[in-house]
């Protein structure tokens, strides 16, 4: 069981800001099946916007994928934020968050050196 508060100061610790949303399903024995963070980020160019930076399942159930992605959104619109943005990091995750409503913004590059 984890303490409540030592999670919270955790994750204020890890991201630097208090405007945390964290959702996690849980199935009949409260085994942990998905989780999301998200956070109120600053973001050059676009203003304040709702970042995702964690969503995990370990489960194939897509309405888990809908009913989290309506809570993130009515958090931020409580936020008064109008923009999310998430990172997809391979082109079969980046058409998941396209049919949860994301289209493509910027494009990320890599270097080995």
């Amino acid at each position: 069981d984890t303490d409540p508060i030592w999670l919270r100061n955790q994750l204020v610790s890890a991201y630097g800001t208090n405007y945390l949303h964290l959702l996690a399903a849980v199935d009949s024995d409260n085994t942990i099946v998905a989780h999301t963070v998200s956070y109120y980020q600053n973001y050059p160019g676009l203003g304040n916007t709702a970042l995702i930076l964690q969503d995990e399942q370990s489960v194939d159930e897509s309405r888990l994928q809908t009913v989290g992605m309506d809570l993130i959104k009515d958090w931020a619109k409580r936020l008064g934020l109008k923009i999310i943005l998430s990172e997809a990091m391979t082109r079969s995750r980046a058409r998941l968050f396209q049919k949860l409503g994301f289209h493509e913004h910027r494009i990320m590059m890599r270097m080995d050196i």
